[in-house]
């Protein structure tokens, strides 16, 4: 199966296909002759060029494996989108050194802001893995310093954390969700933003306190120039059709940062896996 991608502009239509890898042309000298790749693809704009790109990580296991963090290394490229997608042609890929760490393939788990790639470490919530790793598109060089999260406090063994990275407000932006195991209510999510990625300095900016029902995740989509947070939120719900089963919901909200009130706005359709951006130009030619 061949991978790839579509990038589309919604303002002026354009579409541009993007070929992603099958495999690896020049294979690294750890590759074994089965290389089992895992693959993931990440999509910026640089700046101040303006050019998009897309940087390609593929994890393998070590050939020996007593090399570099826990038997896995990384083969890191990237490449530059041609508009029109150069008639479905594979882009020129430049092979590009590893990260500070190995990254988390999540989507939850990575940004793209003023064109520079966030990443947290595989093992997020692993003690000590509070750390992002940030990837410059437009010099295609990682940054010698990772950023060091917010103080996120002790977790404790009632409590259920997922994290994730998200761009808001132009900034980048850790959402700390917690919801407890022992009891329906008193989820909320922790909405942090970076004000200083030199000293690592974070801001708690919202704290979201969310209805009692079985909340997953909460993710922020924009926040409107009164202050409202309009956000996807990640419910499971029980039914009944001979025998009990959850699903996923996924719904949009409002949630007005002067009263603390949330509004339902609408729920997405049964599978929608929850990927969701929120785009804020203008679709005016």
């Amino acid at each position: 199966m061949q991978l790839g991608a579509t990038i589309i502009d919604p303002a002026s239509g354009r579409a541009s296909l993007v070929v992603g890898r099958n495999k690896l042309k020049n294979k690294p000298y750890w590759a074994g002759s089965k290389l089992t790749l895992l693959n993931d693809y990440s999509f910026g704009r640089a700046s101040p060029s303006g050019d998009y790109k897309v940087l390609h990580i593929a994890v393998a296991p070590a050939v020996p494996r007593r090399h570099y963090d826990y038997g896995y290394m990384e083969w890191c490229e990237v490449a530059t989108i041609i508009d029109g997608g150069g008639g479905g042609d594979e882009p020129t890929w430049r092979q590009r050194p590893w990260g500070p760490f190995r990254t988390s393939i999540s989507s939850e788990h990575k940004a793209s802001v003023n064109g520079v790639l966030y990443f947290m470490p595989y093992d997020t919530y692993s003690h000590g893995r509070n750390h992002i790793a940030a990837f410059d598109l437009e010099s295609e060089e990682w940054k010698p310093e990772t950023i060091r999260g917010p103080r996120l406090g002790l977790k404790k063994e009632t409590d259920k954390w997922s994290i994730a990275l998200v761009e808001l407000k132009g900034t980048l932006c850790v959402v700390h969700n917690v919801r407890h195991l022992t009891s329906l209510g008193g989820h909320y999510a922790n909405i942090w933003l970076l004000t200083d990625p030199s000293r690592g300095v974070w801001v708690k900016e919202y704290t979201v306190q969310m209805p009692e029902r079985f909340l997953l995740s909460t993710k922020p989509l924009d926040v409107l120039g009164d202050g409202t947070i309009y956000y996807c939120c990640s419910t499971r719900t029980f039914r009944e059709e001979g025998n009990i089963k959850s699903y996923h919901r996924y719904i949009l909200q409002f949630y007005n940062t002067s009263t603390g009130t949330l509004t339902d706005f609408m729920e997405m359709a049964e599978g929608f896996n929850g990927r969701m951006a929120f785009y804020t130009g203008s679709l005016l030619c």
